[in-house]
């Protein structure tokens, strides 16, 4: 598993956001990563971009959330990846896991939401 660090740069939160997603984009496509999984905190960030599409969940998948609070689950896609959420890893984990790669955001998690 090939472990890379980013940092993002930016004047202010939207153009720090942009900067970051990029940046895990470009590391992401390198790998053909099809999913993503990010903490709370990193799925928040992504949903601010423009590129997101939110997952349309249905009541029988929100029930089953409900009665397995520990289990990731989709909040949506970004530029055709789709992004889940590890309701167990901490907010200040900022990492971005995918097959074969293990991105780490190197930023307090409340610069970015």
């Amino acid at each position: 598993m090939e472990k890379i660090t980013i940092k993002g740069e930016g004047v202010n939160q939207m153009k720090l956001q942009r900067n970051l997603f990029d940046k895990m984009y470009a590391a992401l496509c390198r790998f053909a990563a099809s999913e993503a999984t990010v903490n709370v905190a990193v799925g928040a960030m992504l949903m601010d971009l423009s590129e997101y599409v939110m997952y349309p969940r249905s009541n029988k998948e929100t029930e089953t959330i409900q009665k397995n609070p520990r289990n990731k689950y989709q909040i949506g896609v970004i530029s055709g990846i789709n992004i889940f959420v590890d309701p167990m890893m901490q907010w200040n984990d900022t990492r971005v896991l995918a097959e074969g790669i293990e991105i780490t955001i190197d930023i307090d998690p409340s610069m970015i939401v």
